[in-house]
């Protein structure tokens, strides 16, 4: 087990080599053998409702633990929100799939990527004054 955890951290110290250092791998033994103390022993709700990962992190960070382990602090900073990331790919997915209905079937390419844009910054799009584009618009054919 060792060298599987040897070999896994050098690829991700090499892939992340400005936030980490070489030592990660000596830190994640010593973690995993902080984690089988009593220290993480909690039998709290709100912890089996957690993500493994935020109990780590949690664990670390009200223990004053970063000293100890901040290469697992970092890297647990650089994974979390990765998971969050993960779900913006899956909604521009369904929000493409509520635009491309049954009904739009027909609709050329071009305007269903716009539509797709729209939708997707629909934030952004709240936003933008509409009045200001469309006097903007007018006066660029004037000129």
């Amino acid at each position: 087990m060792p060298e599987d955890v040897s070999m896994k951290s050098s690829n991700l110290v090499k892939y992340y080599h400005a936030d980490l250092e070489d030592s990660l791998s000596e830190e994640l033994l010593h973690f995993i053998e902080l984690l089988k103390t009593e220290l993480l022993i909690s039998n709290d709700s709100k912890s089996k409702q957690e993500l493994v990962e935020v109990q780590l992190y949690r664990l670390i960070r009200e223990n004053s633990l970063e000293c100890c382990f901040p290469n697992i602090e970092s890297a647990l900073r650089i994974y979390l929100p990765i998971m969050v990331t993960n779900c913006t790919g899956e909604r521009l997915f369904f929000n493409l799939k509520l635009i491309k209905n049954e009904l739009r079937t027909t609709m050329s390419r071009n305007r269903l990527n716009s539509l797709t844009l729209m939708s997707i910054e629909h934030e952004l799009l709240r936003q933008i004054n509409v009045s200001d584009i469309i006097n903007i618009y007018f006066l660029m054919l004037k000129l």
